[in-house]
């Protein structure tokens, strides 16, 4: 199974990807928050997290910032940054902050699967359109 958290500063597209997730009979959604201490209180539950998508544009901070602080505290939760920038800078900043994946948000539901699967076995992924 894999335990996931979205976060995302938009409530209807953080349902969105729930209810895509959700259908999968592999995959847990164990949260989802827009606020970095929501994110925080979710991570220190009993439940194992495997893996957290997040968007970088967030009310209280960004998702570069939270993705150095959160593999600093959790080294063995893997991240998904998933945002409309599409600027190499920011896939590159991401990498560099820890995360796992980088995904544009126009990304296919297959691929999103795809992603979220192989991510969790530890690997490294880049959309296909980047």
């Amino acid at each position: 199974m894999i335990n996931t958290i979205l976060v995302d500063d938009h409530h209807i597209v953080r349902q969105g990807i729930r209810t895509l997730l959700e259908i999968e009979s592999d995959i847990t959604v164990i949260g989802e928050t827009d606020q970095q201490g929501e994110l925080i209180s979710l991570l220190a539950q009993e439940q194992k997290v495997n893996v957290i998508i997040m968007d970088i544009n967030m009310p209280d901070t960004d998702g570069i910032t939270l993705t150095k602080q959160i593999k600093k505290s959790h080294p063995d939760v893997f991240i998904i940054v998933l945002s409309m920038m599409d600027h190499e800078k920011y896939v590159a900043q991401a990498f560099e902050a820890g995360a796992n994946a980088f995904l544009i948000k126009n990304v296919s539901r297959d691929e999103l699967m795809f992603a979220l699967r192989f991510v969790a076995q530890g690997e490294f992924y880049i959309s296909s359109e980047i």
